[in-house]
């Protein structure tokens, strides 16, 4: 290994943003995860991500000897290139996704994956922690508020770093904002006060919306995504108070619960907002 295969490796990572990186690297990893079938959960710098992550970028038409670049991934961890990966690896540690397994000096030898982030390479791209999921949100739902987006995504920064009971109050203030805005919207159509919904708080907004729905125009199937939507605000609302209490009913120590937490927000606020959109069947009782 030596300053060919160095070259190599920058010429393929060379343009490419930290995102773009992670991106790839996840399906490397998702390609190692296939490979082994699940017989193992440790994953070596070079012969398993290196390799893998090598082949995934060979896809984009640039051949390479794969063989001896993923060399780099152990023996020149320092090197301008490799310090996207780095970050990577270091990001899956911290998220809790993996742990360090051993190390040759100042070199990372290998990692274990956890069994959080068996998961998160199960999950595909619509797992709360890959790269795109806000970005997938805002694509799909371009109608849907950029300050309520923004706040998905700090919500899953904090997941990022393993900041569960922050996340659980962003995710929780996503959503309050949602309603909020969605009653003004409402309102708008002459179907609640707005001076009444600035003067609520959640749980009042919450219970406003719930009633508002039986005088909206929705199909069948409308209709009952938006009150599960609904439903699920009202739990999330819970969630995110208790969050904020200094003795909370139940622990904030469970990765698992918070990922999916956020997973289902993301299929739920497009329900959610669809409910702005709805007109009037008549008017509805208040």
């Amino acid at each position: 290994m030596g300053a060919a295969e160095e070259k190599a490796l920058q010429e393929l990572l060379g343009n490419k943003s930290g995102r773009d990186v992670r991106a790839i690297c996840i399906q490397g990893l998702r390609r190692w995860r296939k490979r082994t079938g699940g017989r193992t959960n440790a994953v070596t710098m070079h012969g398993d991500l290196g390799l893998n992550t090598l082949e995934v970028l060979e896809k984009t038409g640039t051949k390479v000897n794969a063989g001896a670049v993923k060399e780099v991934f152990l023996q020149r961890q320092q090197i301008d290139c490799m310090a996207p990966v780095m970050d990577f690896v270091w990001w899956l540690i911290r998220a809790g996704l993996a742990r360090p397994q051993g190390f040759n000096g100042n070199t990372l030898f290998a990692f274990d994956m956890t069994p959080a982030g068996l998961r998160f390479l199960d999950a595909g791209d619509d797992h709360p922690l890959a790269p795109g999921f806000p970005s997938r949100l805002r694509e799909r739902h371009p109608d849907i508020p950029e300050e309520v987006i923004v706040l998905v995504e700090d919500a899953q920064a904090c997941l990022d770093f393993g900041l569960l009971r922050p996340a659980t109050v962003l995710l929780g203030l996503a959503y309050e904002t949602a309603v909020e805005k969605i009653l003004m919207e409402l309102a708008g159509k002459a179907l609640v006060d707005p001076q009444k919904v600035r003067r609520a708080d959640a749980g009042e907004r919450l219970g406003t919306l719930k009633r508002l729905l039986s005088g909206l125009k929705f199909q069948q199937d409308e209709r009952r995504l938006a009150e599960a939507a609904v439903d699920f605000a009202d739990q999330l609302r819970e969630r995110r108070n208790d969050a904020a209490h200094t003795n909370p009913r139940w622990p904030f120590d469970s990765l698992n619960e918070i990922e999916d937490l956020l997973l289902s927000a993301g299929r739920y606020l497009p329900r959610l907002w669809a409910i702005a959109k709805a007109e009037p069947a008549g008017r509805p009782s208040m």
